[in-house]
C-alpha cells in the first residue's frame, strides 16, 4: 500500500489526547501506540487501484464523522449487561460498551488456581505485561487493512486476554460482548487467546449495537495462538446496526497437532470488512475457518482470507 505524508488533523489531535490520558499506563504500551499511530499516518487510505481493494467500496473510509475522543459515561450499563445473554452459562464474561468495562465476570477460584488468566486488556498490560508483550499484535495484518490495524493499535483502550495453561481443559465457553452505544463512537475490540500444550477452550464474541440508529465505527482484532495439541473453538457474531462501518482483522497460529476452529456470523453493519489469516505452523494441525454472511438492501460485507501452510 502506498505511503502518505498528509497531516491527519483531528485524528492526530484525538490521539495526542488519548496518550495524555494514559498517565498510569506502562511506558512500553504508550510507545507501541505512538509507533502504531506513526504507521497509520504514513500509510495512505486504500484505493480501487490496490489489488486487495479492487472489488470493494473505498469511498467513506475517511472517518470524518467519528469521535475518537472520550465519550459520555454510560448511564444504562445495567440494561446492557442484562441484554448480554447470548450464552447463559459461561466460564467468564466481559461486557464492554464504547470501550468501557460494564461487567467483568471472572473465572472461578478453581480455574484461577490452575493458572487460567481471564483479564481485561486495560488491566493485563500492567498485571500480565510480559505475556501481553510476547503476543500482542505479533500477527501482522497483511490482507489490505494494514492502515486500520495500525489505527486499532494506536487507539485501543480495552479488550480481553484469555490464557489457558498446559493441559487445562475448559468446557464452558468464555464470552465477550462489545456494545456500540453513543453516536459517532469509535470502538476497538481486541481479543487475545493463548493456549499452551494440550489445553482446550471455547470463546464466543458478540459485537452489537445498543440502538438501531447510532452510527459508529468499529475496528476489531482477534488473535489466536494455539499450542501443541491444543483445541480452540472461536465464534464471532457481528450484528452491529446498519449505520455502522466495521473492520474485523483475525488471525490464528496453529501449533503441532492443534485444532483451531473459527466461525464468523456477519449480519450487521452498513459496510463491513473482514480479514482472516490462518497459519498452520506445526505438522498435523487442523484449522477450519467458517463464515456465514447475511446482507440485505445496501449492506456490503467484504471478506478476505489467507491460508498459510508452513507445515504438512
Amino acid at each position: 500500500m502506498s505511503e502518505s505524508s498528509d497531516a491527519v488533523g483531528p485524528i492526530k489531535e484525538a490521539f495526542d489526547r488519548h496518550i495524555e490520558d494514559l498517565d498510569t499506563a506502562p511506558g512500553w504500551w504508550k510507545s507501541s501506540k505512538t509507533a502504531a499511530f506513526e504507521t497509520f499516518e504514513r500509510i495512505a487510505p486504500p484505493t480501487r487501484r490496490d489489488e486487495s481493494w479492487r472489488f470493494a467500496t473505498v469511498k467513506g473510509l475517511e472517518l470524518d464523522d467519528i469521535k475518537f475522543a472520550a465519550l459520555p459515561s454510560i448511564s444504562d450499563a445495567a440494561s446492557l449487561v442484562a441484554r448480554s445473554n447470548v450464552i447463559e452459562s459461561f466460564s467468564g464474561r466481559f461486557v464492554f460498551g464504547d470501550n468501557q468495562t460494564l461487567q467483568a465476570d471472572r473465572v472461578s477460584p478453581e480455574l484461577a488456581e490452575k493458572g487460567v488468566i481471564w483479564a481485561p486488556l486495560r488491566e493485563a498490560v500492567t498485571k500480565h505485561a510480559d505475556l501481553v508483550k510476547d503476543y500482542f499484535m505479533k500477527q501482522e495484518a497483511d490482507l489490505g487493512s494494514e492502515k486500520f490495524a495500525a489505527l486499532h493499535q494506536a487507539f485501543l483502550e480495552n479488550g480481553a486476554l484469555l490464557y489457558v495453561p498446559k493441559g487445562v481443559e475448559i468446557e464452558e465457553a468464555f464470552v465477550v460482548y462489545n456494545w456500540s452505544i453513543n453516536a459517532g463512537a469509535a470502538l476497538f475490540p481486541h481479543t487475545l487467546v493463548i493456549t499452551e500444550d494440550f489445553a482446550k477452550v471455547k470463546l464466543v464474541e458478540a459485537n452489537l449495537s445498543a440502538t438501531e440508529d447510532a452510527a459508529a465505527f468499529s475496528c476489531g482484532v482477534n488473535h489466536i495462538f494455539a499450542g501443541v495439541g491444543s483445541t480452540v473453538d472461536y465464534t464471532l457474531l457481528q450484528n452491529f446496526n446498519e449505520q455502522t462501518l466495521g473492520f474485523q482483522l483475525n488471525s490464528n497460529i496453529a501449533g503441532k497437532d492443534s485444532n483451531v476452529k473459527t466461525i464468523s456470523v456477519n449480519l450487521g453493519c452498513r459496510r463491513y470488512r473482514s480479514e482472516t489469516h490462518g497459519q498452520i505452523k506445526g505438522a498435523g494441525s487442523k484449522v477450519e475457518m467458517l463464515s456465514l454472511a447475511v446482507a440485505d438492501r445496501e449492506q456490503e460485507i467484504d471478506q478476505r482470507t489467507l491460508q498459510t501452510h508452513s507445515a504438512p
